[in-house]
């Protein structure tokens, strides 16, 4: 997991970049700093002259232990996730509160047909199997 800043409509902004097998997530940290000469690329991190610069940075230490023992443990348990369960899950420690693009529709109904798909492609199930997932919805 990485960090940088990025401008955006002349605003400095916090991002992540979270890489996991062949999945990428880039997002916002949800912090803007008001010049670029606050961060420090090399820590990722920002300086002792940026406002608040002890609460963000704690912060986005919180964040990255975070995510990173989540990868951490995807990867002792050999578990792959969707695309929607990284996202989620990257989601879930840098903004809790937030609402993704698929809880405005039943989660379920969303997630489940992309699982058989992707359960499918690895060939890890027998045909039987994927036609009983299939019969559920």
């Amino acid at each position: 997991m990485k960090y940088y800043v990025k401008s955006v409509n002349g605003k400095n902004y916090i991002f992540a970049d979270v890489n996991f097998k062949h999945l990428r997530k880039r997002i916002s940290a949800g912090y803007a700093i008001d010049s670029i000469e606050h961060w420090d690329s090399k820590r990722e991190k920002l300086n002792i002259n940026a406002p608040n610069y002890i609460i963000i940075n704690n912060h986005l230490d919180k964040i990255k232990s975070s995510i990173e023992s989540n990868i951490a443990d995807y990867k002792i348990n050999k578990i792959i996730p969707t695309e929607v369960e990284f996202e989620k899950m990257i989601q879930s420690f840098i903004n809790p509160n937030s609402i993704t693009k698929y809880e405005n529709v039943d989660s379920l109904e969303v997630v489940f047909p992309e699982w058989i798909k992707y359960k499918e492609e690895l060939k890890i199930f027998s045909d039987g199997r994927i036609q009983r997932y299939k019969s559920v919805f």
